[in-house]
């Protein structure tokens, strides 16, 4: 799904009272960071005409904790709402950054996304994983992105691009 029809899903979404309660007690930095670890990734694939094809679709906070699977955005969105519903970090944001990067030799394109918490330094939950110490929003996405980023899309915990 492309980024404008998951923004329109997310800030839609209303949580439901299952998943309230499973968040409730999700509330500090460090139980979320655990909580994520066991958040499995699995890629959005289309079968399509017998192929399989990438696909790109918003799964919503409440399926993600169910499943407990997903890829970086719908990980990113779990952990976003959490951080501004249940923890209060509504200073964080999600970042989607789309850039390039070498593999065997070649340079690919691909975007990710991730949760970025400002401390003293930004500190960035990418799917599964935490990271601290970055200076800077560029150099979160540099992470990922050595060879060039082509956008930074940010977002709040309740869906509203920033600046």
């Amino acid at each position: 799904m492309c980024i404008f029809l998951g923004e329109i899903k997310w800030r839609r979404w209303i949580p439901n009272e299952e998943y309230l309660n499973k968040i409730k007690n999700i509330n500090t930095i460090k139980i979320l960071v655990d909580f994520m670890k066991d958040f499995e990734y699995t890629s959005d694939i289309l079968t399509l005409f017998g192929r399989e094809v990438p696909w790109d679709s918003w799964q919503m906070p409440d399926v993600s904790i169910k499943t407990m699977t997903g890829d970086c955005e719908d990980s990113g969105l779990l952990a976003i709402d959490i951080l501004g519903r249940v923890i209060k970090r509504t200073d964080s944001m999600l970042m989607i950054t789309a850039g390039y990067y070498k593999k065997d030799g070649e340079t690919k394109r691909n975007a990710h996304a991730v949760v970025v918490i400002p401390n003293s330094k930004f500190d960035v939950i990418s799917n599964n994983n935490y990271f601290t110490g970055f200076k800077t929003l560029k150099d979160i996405s540099l992470k990922w992105y050595p060879e060039g980023i082509i956008y930074q899309k940010k977002f709040d915990w309740q869906g509203r691009r920033l600046a």
